[in-house]
């Protein structure tokens, strides 16, 4: 069976920061250690739960896929075009009073270290029910989403990351060829999720 030689874009750490401000009342803030970040919050207080990525590219046997449950497994994984890889992690968000207002997102610190190949998108899911937890089902890398009304309880949320490069999937027999001259480092990405309206 061929193996795709692992030469071209790497694909580094997926570096979860969740950052939370609280309003102008200088609302307590509270942290956390994750295998992703660090977790940071006012009246929402999070709790890091699993991480997990994968291959997901179409047309790779199952056998031949990639997958890992640290950060630095992904940051090991080299991705050559036409490959998709999906990242996920698991937080609970345990509200303190009604109906408040947070604005999350995805990003790339640094987005001239992009390469231009990578189409990169976010999911943001209710863990229980599967249900997107604000707006369209799928948001682009790099623009925000508003999740409004957050009630006093506990909420089990999924961050699920997909990062797709153009191009046909590449396939050899050859794993020990030279490197691709024009490799990339794709760097961290983080996870910003910052309280923009108190509630009730």
């Amino acid at each position: 069976m061929n193996r795709r030689a692992k030469a071209g874009l790497i694909v580094g750490a997926l570096t979860a920061a969740l950052i939370g401000t609280g309003t102008s009342l200088a609302l307590s803030q509270h942290s956390a250690s994750t295998a992703v970040g660090l977790v940071t919050s006012g009246e929402l207080s999070l709790r890091p739960g699993d991480f997990a990525w994968h291959e997901a590219t179409p047309g790779l046997p199952a056998q031949d896929a990639q997958s890992g449950t640290s950060v630095e497994s992904l940051a090991g994984f080299a991705a050559t075009a036409g490959d998709t890889i999906v990242a996920g992690q698991d937080i609970d968000l345990d509200a303190d009073g009604d109906n408040l207002t947070a604005e999350l997102m995805v990003s790339w610190p640094d987005t001239a270290a992009v390469p231009d190949a990578a189409v990169a998108t976010y999911t943001v899911t209710d863990r229980t029910t599967g249900a997107p937890v604000a707006g369209d089902s799928t948001t682009p890398v790099g623009a925000p989403l508003t999740v409004a009304g957050i009630g006093e309880r506990t909420h089990r949320w999924r961050i699920e990351i997909t990062v797709r490069f153009a191009g046909q999937p590449v396939y050899s027999t050859d794993v020990t060829g030279a490197p691709i001259p024009d490799a990339v480092s794709m760097g961290p990405m983080n996870i910003r999720l910052q309280q923009v309206r108190e509630g009730q």
